[in-house]
């Protein structure tokens, strides 16, 4: 039996911009997670996030999340009525004289795109590890900036990929952190 935990988050300024999604990806292969609502920034964030798998493994992600000095308040708890989606196993490991890039990438996803567990589907697809930079969300547009790492031609894949889901991804510069502030 599935069960969905839709929990709000709030990390310590010193964890803003750990991989912790990322992360959850790796170690809670049972896991799937999507974001709701997500606001980053050099010195603060906070997310809505839902984590969906068996009790016991949705139990140990969220501890998880309170080890890594990450505040957990659970807005809701309930079955989930559908199923995990079918993703396809990774590639074997990376050889280990793959080179290794980064890459800052601006998304901007609007309306019924923010429902989609892109970041989940990414890190489980491609041969990538990735980190949210920065982000505003909206009702009806979402902005993130993800460092994302891995081999240059998994990096490209995750490009487009999310083109594929006519995601608008735009470039940035590694190392170059500029917050992103709305025009009200």
């Amino acid at each position: 039996m599935l069960v969905q935990h839709r929990l709000f988050l709030t990390f310590e300024t010193a964890h803003v911009q750990e991989p912790f999604t990322w992360e959850m990806t790796q170690q809670f292969k049972n896991v799937m997670f999507n974001l709701s609502a997500l606001n980053v920034g050099v010195h603060e964030a906070d997310m809505t996030i839902a984590l969906i798998g068996e009790p016991d493994d949705v139990k140990k992600a969220k501890q998880y999340l309170k080890e890594q000095s990450v505040t957990v308040k659970t807005i809701s708890s309930h079955k989930y009525k559908g199923k995990l989606p079918n993703v396809p196993k990774r590639l074997p490991k990376r050889p280990p004289d793959a080179q290794i890039v980064e890459r800052k990438l601006w998304l901007t996803l609007i309306g019924g795109q923010k429902k989609e567990p892109l970041l989940w589907l990414m890190a489980r697809k491609y041969d990538v590890g990735y980190k949210l930079m920065h982000s505003t969300t909206g009702e009806r547009m979402a902005i993130l900036s993800l460092l994302v790492w891995g081999p240059g031609e998994e990096v490209q894949k995750v490009v487009s990929y999310l083109r594929s889901k006519e995601i608008n991804v735009e470039y940035g510069e590694v190392g170059v952190s500029a917050p992103f502030i709305p025009l009200d």
